[in-house]
């Protein structure tokens, strides 16, 4: 009896130690289990928080942007004059405008803006590196913005054009110069009657150039005209356009 009743208890003894082996090889699973969560949560906490700092930073050098269009276009006349706005000194000073986070409760890390050379006519191109680090966490986000000339673009070809035919103008005015006094040279008898013709054509080409400059002025005028109009219907929300944003 009392040999069974000791191998009992050693039994009971045994079972215990497993169960509580078993016990703790449990709990410290599950101890893993819940850290590994709590890093994973805390990670993408940071993450998620990080990126959306990245965002909120391009978001204000978006709204100093739309500023800077509407000054643009308050103090531009044609489509040189905007563009000149924004890529004087090799656009240095409209990006230190646009990249002012002074007055924002952001990292005041300033965001890395640079002027993209796209073979683009009407539109100017920005690339915005936004990034934030917290601890051991970096995160970056970059947009690509593009900002439109609203006015007509004045085409090189037709005043290279005007130049051409006023040199030829000059050069045909020179040779109509010399042949007249060839011929008051040559012919002393000139009648009345051809000096009356050689006024009347001389006439006509002074009314025929001043029909030009006419012509010209009223153009200009109405280009003047209709880029004020432009002006007043435009907003800067409809010129400046974030065509993409992506984590790098």
């Amino acid at each position: 009896m009392n040999h069974m009743s000791r191998k009992n208890k050693g039994s009971i003894l045994v079972v215990t130690v497993f169960v509580f082996l078993l016990v703790n090889i449990i709990a410290i699973n599950c101890s893993s289990i819940v850290m590994s969560n709590i890093k994973y949560t805390k990670y993408n906490y940071e993450e998620i928080n990080l990126r959306e700092q990245c965002l909120s930073k391009i978001e204000v050098i978006y709204s100093n942007i739309l500023k800077e269009v509407e000054i643009a276009l308050d103090e531009s006349n044609d489509f040189e004059d905007f563009n000149l706005f924004f890529i004087s000194d090799n656009s240095a000073e409209f990006i230190n405008k646009i990249n002012d986070l002074s007055e924002t409760s952001l990292d005041t890390k300033k965001c890395n803006i640079t002027r993209i050379n796209v073979n683009s006519q009407d539109y100017l191109y920005y690339k915005i590196e936004s990034s934030v680090s917290y601890n051991k966490f970096i995160k970056t986000v970059v947009a690509y913005v593009k900002i439109k000339n609203p006015f007509e673009q004045s085409k090189q070809v037709e005043d290279t054009d005007e130049l051409q035919e006023a040199k030829q103008d000059q050069e045909l005015d020179e040779q109509i110069e010399d042949v007249d006094n060839t011929l008051k040279e040559s012919n002393d008898n000139i009648t009345n009657k051809e000096v009356e013709l050689n006024n009347q054509v001389n006439l006509g080409e002074l009314q025929s150039s001043t029909q030009e400059q006419i012509k010209e002025d009223t153009e200009k005028s109405e280009n003047e005209i209709k880029n004020e109009d432009n002006k007043q219907n435009i907003k800067p929300s409809d010129l400046v356009i974030i065509y993409e944003c992506k984590e790098v």
